[in-house]
């Protein structure tokens, strides 16, 4: 629906830009309002309350989100350029990620002064308000008609049937949503048996999940730069390719983790050591160092993924306005975000099923942890396939000047 408002939008000012602008502050104040539940207790009242306050927030975000993502293909046509903004949109997200998990510390900073409740809420406020100002600071330093020709008033209207089935009839943009569906699926198993991976296969401590996701940010942080130098070079679809592939492999390295572990080292860690208090004593050194190897290579499909991955939708979005002469980039861009969603809220599900396989007393298994891996490979096996018939060449032989496309296709 917000898809189809902003395409057939006729705003003097832009199709995008004006619902961006009047969806920020919204989008912070009922953010804030989920936290600040009237009842001081449980209550019936807080339970609507909340589902109200979460419910206007997405819209407000949807709002803003939908018409960000419609705008980056019509304001970046460039494609490689394209990936910038997207490798800028995953670094920011790494740091508001670091940044949320300060917030414990800010509260035992400031609770001496007021109260737990009162020093959460202060401590949460602080992203809204920042929220707020990001999305103002965006939504009015560009102007949109310095970009993309306004829409003009007798400019026919897309129903939004009309404009969902057209976007569905772009056979590149259903078999890349497959692929994406499919890789997210991969990924978010892992990720969601990853704890169990180090507790029941690797026989180390939770706390080693801090130490390898650190090992993650911090190489992936550094694959950005050397990613915008290639991507031009060998082109988005076999970065995609190598990304699964990458992945496929990290997926073996756990089904196959005992044989492996032991061959990188089958000693212990020295007792009272670094590593002895953050894994555990009497932990493998052959499964500390399989950890953390599978922690650098996930590095690759994760920088991939937010810089590339991302930008393949804006391509087929602009290659379609092009080709059909029609403005459908809100509804394309809008179908990608809430397929994005599918496989975060399957995942739990599948593996809550898998990871007790065997289980006599109600508890995660190792045989379940193992075929959660399966699990991933299959989905990733999916993914390559799909990737590999996405025909990147005709897309980029549209909307990419010609050397250009002989250059990186």
């Amino acid at each position: 629906w917000i898809a189809s408002l902003s395409d057939n939008s006729k705003n003097p000012k832009g199709r995008r830009i004006p619902f961006m602008r009047m969806a920020a502050v919204p989008a912070g104040l009922f953010c804030v309002l989920v936290f600040f539940a009237p009842v001081n207790g449980q209550s019936a009242i807080n339970i609507v309350w909340v589902v109200v306050a979460l419910f206007l927030y997405c819209m407000s975000r949807s709002f803003f989100d939908v018409n960000l993502k419609a705008l980056i293909p019509e304001i970046i046509p460039d494609t490689f350029r394209r990936v910038r903004y997207f490798t800028a949109v995953a670094i920011f997200t790494t740091v508001g990620g670091l940044l949320v998990s300060f917030v414990p510390t800010i509260i035992m900073m400031i609770e001496g002064n007021m109260d737990v409740l009162a020093a959460w809420r202060v401590s949460i406020m602080i992203f809204p308000i920042l929220g707020i100002i990001c999305m103002l600071a965006c939504s009015f330093s560009i102007r949109e008609a310095d970009y993309v020709e306004p829409a003009r008033i007798d400019e026919e209207r897309i129903g939004i049937f009309r404009s969902l089935k057209g976007t569905f009839q772009n056979r590149d943009f259903v078999i890349f949503m497959f692929g994406a569906m499919a890789f997210d699926f991969a990924i978010g198993v892992f990720n969601a048996s990853l704890l169990f991976t180090i507790d029941l296969l690797l026989g180390l401590q939770a706390s080693m999940t801090t130490v390898v996701f650190l090992v993650l940010t911090v190489v992936t942080l550094l694959l950005y730069p050397p990613i915008l130098r290639l991507v031009k070079r060998v082109g988005k679809r076999r970065m995609m390719l190598a990304s699964i592939s990458t992945c496929a492999v990290i997926f073996l390295l756990v089904f196959f983790h005992g044989p492996i572990s032991n061959l990188l080292g089958s000693g212990t860690v020295a007792a009272g050591s670094m590593w002895a208090g953050m894994a555990g004593e009497g932990a493998k050194v052959g499964s500390i160092a399989l950890l953390m190897i599978m922690g650098v290579l996930f590095a690759y499909p994760q920088a991939v993924g937010g810089a590339v991955g991302a930008s393949i939708f804006a391509d087929i979005a602009q290659y379609d306005h092009i080709t059909s002469g029609k403005n459908r980039t809100g509804m394309f861009m809008a179908v990608a975000s809430i397929i994005g969603t599918l496989p975060s809220t399957l995942v739990p599900a599948v593996v809550g099923l898998v990871i007790y396989v065997g289980s006599t007393n109600s508890m995660p298994t190792a045989q379940g942890v193992r075929i959660t891996a399966l699990v991933s490979i299959a989905f990733a096996a999916a993914a390559f396939f799909f990737y590999w018939k996405y025909n990147e060449k005709k897309i980029f032989g549209i909307i990419v000047p010609q050397g250009d496309a002989k250059e990186s296709v």
